[in-house]
């Protein structure tokens, strides 16, 4: 359970359904070893890692056959009414490893399928494997409408994000409070579809017109040394920051007058949901699935082409440089306490939980 989207979402579920009432066991299938959850889990929780479970000969349950059967074994101990499996390769494995016991797996594609690469192995399980599982939820009207015709015969749910119970629990911003020093920011795991040399460079085309600003990417990943010399060759030392993971990203958001989503692509970016909660203006790419959904039309907030960073350098010099478009955008950004509470998306799935049982009562 690192510090990603799909980690903040599950987890934040997972408690919301312990408080409901429901008995929940959270299960890690691809953890290497034992160790700290990022994001908190509620401690009636039952919590299980595939990897502490030791196989036959007495070995860790590292190897591909030893997780998988140790996986088997325990959804045969767990004998659950219902499954959610979180992610694509761990919904593949899950829907494998419950061939033939007979328990509903809802498998949950956290980004865009179609621009997210798995490998042709798993993307050949996945085409026969999904339309076998009781139903598929993906994060957008987009993606469904795409999907859907990719792979026939699935049970297609939209299952939107929620903003984090105690972010909601927080009070609406009755104005848009300007930050203590003016800051850009994105945060997100620092893999290339998140875009973040996009918005480096598109910096770098304004930074000069703005010195007091500064831009702050939080995260970890992959693409940390490519972005760090990009940073470097564009001579941006102290004024673009890579301050890695952090445990307190909404307080950094309002330390922050503009969030940037550049994104690729996207599943349904918690960031851009959280940022507009807080009443911070959002600069986001208008990739497949996510943004423009959130942002209604572009209505709430300013919305570029993807990879155009032209684009992008033009919409941060129009915000940088308009504190009265910051305040109009912040405000509108509000309404996504509505759209997106924790209340509503809790009632869509207890929907598809219910339609669930239905079928198999049939």
């Amino acid at each position: 359970m690192e510090a990603g989207g799909a980690e903040r979402v599950l987890s934040g579920l997972a408690n919301a359904w312990i408080v409901a009432g429901h008995s929940v066991t959270v299960v890690s299938i691809y953890s290497r070893e034992q160790g700290h959850d990022f994001f908190a889990l509620d401690p009636r929780i039952t919590r299980i890692r595939v990897v502490e479970r030791r196989s036959a000969n007495g070995k860790t349950s590292a190897g591909r056959w030893a997780r998988f059967t140790a996986l088997r074994r325990i959804l045969e101990e767990s004998r659950p009414d219902v499954i959610v499996a979180f992610m694509d390769k761990i919904a593949v494995t899950t829907l494998a490893a419950t061939w033939g016991l007979g328990f509903p797996v809802v498998a949950c594609e956290r980004t865009d399928p179609l621009r997210h690469v798995i490998g042709p192995g798993w993307r050949w399980l996945r085409r026969y494997l999904y339309p076998r599982a009781a139903a598929v939820t993906v994060q957008t009207e987009d993606v469904k409408k795409t999907f859907g015709k990719v792979i026939p015969r699935m049970n297609l749910w939209v299952m939107p994000n929620a903003i984090p119970a105690p972010l909601a629990g927080r009070p609406a911003p009755k104005d848009v409070k300007p930050a203590m020093k003016p800051r850009v920011m994105a945060i997100g795991r620092l893999g290339r579809e998140k875009g973040f040399d996009l918005l480096i460079d598109a910096f770098s085309r304004v930074a000069r017109h703005y010195p007091a600003w500064e831009l702050w990417v939080w995260g970890e990943g992959k693409e940390r040394r490519n972005l760090e010399t990009q940073i470097t060759s564009l001579g941006l030392e102290g004024r673009v920051f890579l301050p890695g993971s952090t445990d307190t990203p909404w307080e950094e958001m309002e330390r922050s007058e503009i969030v940037v989503v550049p994104s690729r692509y996207e599943g349904m970016p918690n960031a851009m949901l959280e940022a507009m909660a807080l009443a911070r203006p959002v600069v986001a790419s208008d990739c497949a699935s996510g943004p423009r959904e959130i942002s209604n039309d572009g209505t709430c907030a300013v919305l570029v082409p993807p990879e155009d960073v032209a684009a992008l350098a033009s919409a941060l010099d129009r915000v940088m440089g308009d504190e009265g478009e910051r305040q109009r955008i912040g405000r509108l950004a509000l309404s996504v306490r509505e759209r997106y509470s924790m209340e509503r998306m809790l009632a869509l799935w207890e929907e598809l939980f219910m339609h669930i049982e239905t079928v198999a009562h049939r």
